[in-house]
């Protein structure tokens, strides 16, 4: 958070810092801004994209293609905190993880929708394959790595879907449920394509191909809003703040054993036989 704002003799705020990895830097006509403000809190709000204090560095993505990203330099930009501000000041946290619980699942409905294409397209080129007589039969592993995307694919987008309705209630799993969900969703979509490409033979790798371009798209993904291996990292750390206060070791091992012994007790009863 290296982003900051200081108050002016005449009122207003003035934010000095960075953003990195932005998207839209031309396109927009404002940007939300996360900060520090004078009182040390994190903030939310709406910063003019004309602002002459504004400064863009463009950077070329790898997929992604279609508008500009990069990162903004806040040079002393102006900001008035009595029209300006996006939720309460000091609550900015709140307002991403709001934001960003219902944004997320969306990000991951998107990408497992392109992995859903290229499945839908990857069998159908397969089945007319099949029926012309170019193939004269369709291959173990390929009928393999059909079902296995098509299942993975699947969950992962019920599972968006159940975020969605989590954001939508303001459950408070949400947060946790979109930051891994999105990892694990954008991860299922890109390994289904990367392992669909190649049962489509040399025509699913042209520059030029719909699947080259998902597959560059989906690389994107991995980055784009929140580097994978960070949600990951930030999922488990919620996951073990859930469990504090923290057992004593041995109590924790007792527990174990405990349910080890009922577990096998129950197995080893069985029915009897009619």
């Amino acid at each position: 958070m290296t982003a900051r704002a200081t108050l002016d003799r005449d009122g207003r705020w003035r934010i000095t810092g960075k953003k990195v990895w932005v998207s839209r830097l031309v396109e927009s006509s404002a940007f939300v801004v996360f900060f520090r403000a004078p009182d040390d809190q994190i903030t939310a709000g709406l910063v003019d994209a004309a602002d002459p204090a504004l400064h863009r560095e463009m950077v070329e993505p790898f997929g992604l293609a279609g508008w500009s990203w990069g990162s903004l330099q806040f040079h002393g930009v102006s900001f008035d905190p009595t029209a300006d501000l996006i939720g309460a000041a000091g609550d900015g946290l709140g307002v991403f993880r709001r934001h960003f619980s219902r944004f997320r699942p969306l990000v991951t409905a998107t990408a497992l929708g392109a992995a859903a294409g290229v499945h839908g397209f990857t069998t159908t080129v397969l089945a007319a394959k099949l029926t012309a007589g170019a193939l004269p039969r369709i291959r173990d592993n390929a009928l393999i790595t059909l079902g296995r995307t098509h299942a993975e694919i699947t969950a992962a987008l019920l599972s968006a879907l159940t975020t969605s309705r989590l954001a939508a209630m303001g459950h408070p799993s949400a947060d946790l449920s979109a930051r891994l969900g999105k990892a694990a969703g954008v991860d299922v979509a890109y390994r289904a394509v990367t392992d669909l490409a190649p049962l489509l033979g040399a025509a699913g790798f042209q520059r030029n191909s719909q699947i080259a371009k998902a597959r560059a798209d989906l690389t994107g993904l991995l980055y784009a809003d929140g580097i994978h291996d960070s949600l990951y990292r930030s999922g488990g750390r919620s996951l073990m703040c859930q469990r504090s206060p923290v057992a004593e070791p041995a109590a924790v091992q007792h527990d174990l054993m405990s349910a080890g012994h009922r577990n096998m007790s129950q197995q080893t009863r069985l029915p009897s036989s009619r």
